[in-house]
């Protein structure tokens, strides 16, 4: 099966239904796994994560990834893990929290995933399309490649409580909370969902943020978040490099424009952003000159997101 077969195979026709729909590409994974690339692992990885993002679904990634290791194989079996985490952990809601996962319908994004272009459609386009076609195609690989890397070297961006039993989602104002898994908790926090953490909770603060950033406003920071996305669209940096950093840029943002911002996904995002800049600073000529004016900004949001000591950015 090529890459391209995997992914229509992945997700098209599923359930119109996002409970269903869960489980639907947990089992599609994990029927195919053993006959799958290490590529494929990661663009299924990468998918569903998105798949979650998308219909607001709390997670986090599995605490294994810590000891994952570097070999392709250590790696995939971590990614076998997060999908099993995710569908037992799903599996295990009460009623009254899995009616509400049966009733919410798939976003409009992905309801267009289910009408992907058809072969006979492709054997219509010129050669110079489907060129285009496939550099897309590969361009997308490699970045969701570094994006995966990235969480499997640096797991504290994703994960921030260890629940060491599967927990329950249990009802509340703002919409529903999830704790708890095997080998790692549901958490990143979106939309209007409250995680309830059980224990050994780690949630980041603004121990280390000055005074002076703590005045700023919501709007301040995302006007400072906006100049950024500016900033690096019109500077030198090769395509990928700015197709990733402005990626997290947009989740930070929309991270931030929340009624109640979630500082900890905007943080996450934003750090993201940090080491993607400034690795190009070293590698990029124009890097250096981008990241000496993005630097500031950066530090500045930090400081207002609430960026602990220890943080990746406080060490900028």
């Amino acid at each position: 099966m090529t890459d391209e077969e995997f992914r229509r195979y992945f997700v098209q026709n599923l359930p119109d239904k996002v409970y269903k729909a869960i489980i639907e590409l947990c089992d599609r994974f994990l029927e195919k796994r053993k006959s799958l690339s290490y590529e494929q692992h990661l663009i299924a990885f990468a998918s569903f994560e998105q798949f979650l993002r998308d219909h607001t679904i709390p997670y986090s990634i599995p605490r294994s990834f810590e000891y994952s290791g570097s070999s392709t194989y250590q790696r995939e079996e971590a990614i076998v893990e997060f999908f099993r985490t995710i569908k037992q952990t799903i599996q295990s809601l009460p009623w009254s929290e899995q009616s509400k996962l049966r009733e919410q319908s798939l976003s409009s994004t992905w309801k267009q995933k289910q009408n992907l272009q058809p072969k006979q459609e492709l054997k219509s386009l010129s050669q110079d399309a489907l060129l285009r076609l496939i550099q897309e195609k590969d361009n997308l690989i490699n970045l969701l490649i570094r994006q995966v890397e990235t969480a499997l070297q640096r797991p504290s961006f994703y994960t921030h409580t260890n629940v060491k039993e599967v927990g329950t989602m249990t009802n509340n104002p703002g919409g529903f909370s999830v704790s708890g898994s095997v080998g790692g908790d549901i958490h990143n926090q979106q939309g209007d969902n409250n995680l309830q953490g059980d224990n050994n909770t780690q949630i980041i603060q603004g121990q280390g943020a000055g005074s002076n950033e703590e005045q700023l406003t919501k709007e301040q920071v995302i006007e400072l978040l906006a100049k950024l996305d500016k900033l690096v669209r019109g500077a030198e940096l090769p395509e990928d490099t700015k197709e990733e950093a402005t990626m997290y840029l947009g989740a930070a943002k929309k991270a931030t424009e929340k009624e109640e911002p979630k500082k900890e996904t905007a943080l996450a995002n934003l750090e993201s952003v940090a080491e993607t800049l400034e690795t190009a600073s070293k590698t990029v000529d124009a890097g250096k000159n981008i990241w000496d004016k993005a630097k500031p900004i950066i530090l500045k949001v930090a400081g207002w997101l609430g960026a602990a000591a220890g943080s990746y950015l406080l060490g900028l």
